[in-house]
């Protein structure tokens, strides 16, 4: 099967004046950002995918599983083989790492920036979490195991898509405050390890 990637943004509504500027240099990705009050899981027009969650920092496990949840369900993205999540502000494309996507061969999770470790910064959310959330000045408490950084975007595969949208959203807001480290966790369970690639685009790391 011929490797389809779409390029993902993940943003949110205080930044959609950043989304024509994004649109317009990476042909082929779309905008995907958080409505709590969308009537449907998942409404997509105009190259912009909204998903029924939280907008803040503190939903982001569950706008990217919702993200995910959506592509697969939409007959728009059916012969969509990969995508390739990334941030809306800290990234930067060029003509040679989008034509790049398409040439280079990927496997079912990998990045450009692998942290092969089992620990890391359990307070990084702090200060990003609106007041009265969950998440507020709460330590994370889960398990860390090798990832790729979101910051610099991961590439997931169909497959690794499918394991991940079967979790349950309420678990994975319960459970999960860093997006990246939720993708790592739940693929390890499907026996799916991250994978380094070369350098893809242009990041704040």
């Amino acid at each position: 099967m011929e490797q389809n990637v779409l390029v993902v943004f993940m943003s949110c509504t205080q930044n959609s004046h950043l989304w024509a500027r994004l649109l317009a240099n990476c042909p082929g990705s779309l905008v995907f950002c958080g409505d709590p009050a969308l009537p449907q899981e998942a409404v997509y027009s105009n190259r912009i995918l909204k998903v029924r969650c939280g907008d803040t920092y503190d939903f982001l496990p569950n706008k990217v599983h919702a993200m995910i949840s959506g592509i697969l369900k939409m007959p728009a993205f059916r012969s969509v083989t990969h995508i390739f999540k990334v941030d809306d502000h800290d990234t930067r494309f060029d003509e040679s790492s989008i034509s790049q996507l398409q040439i280079l061969t990927f496997g079912d999770y990998c990045g450009q920036r692998l942290n092969n470790l089992f620990t890391g910064n359990r307070r990084w959310h702090f200060g990003k979490c609106p007041t009265g959330s969950r998440w507020e000045n709460r330590v994370y408490p889960g398990p860390y195991v090798p990832w790729i950084d979101g910051g610099c975007g991961y590439i997931l595969s169909r497959k690794a898509m499918q394991i991940i949208a079967r979790e349950d959203a309420e678990v994975i807001k319960r459970d999960h405050i860093f997006e990246d480290v939720m993708v790592a966790l739940l693929l390890k369970r499907d026996g799916i390890l991250p994978q380094r690639t070369g350098r893809l685009i242009k990041g704040d790391k």
